[in-house]
């Protein structure tokens, strides 16, 4: 075999061996952990999410939770503070829960602050609770108000399948 042809199986070899390491997804998560795109300033970090029973539930109050992130990214030109997020989940029959508003004051209670830095993302831990009334199958969207350092309001949401 000539030292060209052997080159050429080399660069093959090489070429196969490096390009799964250069995934697209890698611009899709945070500190490793995987993560669902939804739009350029709002993802969540799991499509799907686990309802998680409660121990010692009591009736009307909830019986299950579903524990998830909502990761937040500033773009370079300006902070983003997060001003207001919604949830609400509708079963696979179309059944709605009551709507879950967490204000601004809410949110700094939560987070301390509501801040996003220019150019950086931040991970905002939540969970949604559920009541007493069959499984807790179905969709949850997250709508969540944002404003920029220039008093700019965007609205945005992102939607986790429940199991």
């Amino acid at each position: 075999m000539s030292i060209g042809r052997a080159s050429s199986f080399l660069i093959v070899a090489l070429t196969i061996a490096v390009a799964p390491a250069c995934d697209d997804d890698a611009a899709n998560s945070i500190a490793g952990a995987d993560t669902v795109r939804r739009n350029s300033l709002v993802f969540v970090e799991a499509p799907e999410l686990q309802a998680v029973g409660l121990p010692d539930p009591t009736c009307p109050g909830p019986v299950f939770f579903a524990p998830f992130n909502v990761v937040v990214s500033a773009d370079s030109r300006s902070d983003l503070f997060v001003t207001q997020m919604q949830m609400q989940f509708v079963d696979r029959n179309g059944i709605r829960s009551p709507e879950r508003t967490i204000t601004r004051d809410g949110l700094t209670e939560l987070f301390g602050s509501t801040r996003v830095v220019a150019a950086e993302s931040r991970r905002f831990p939540l969970d949604f609770s559920f009541g007493c009334v069959g499984a807790p199958r179905g969709n949850l969207t997250v709508f969540i108000v944002l404003v920029d350092s220039n008093q700019r309001e965007r609205q945005t949401s992102v939607t986790m399948n429940v199991r």
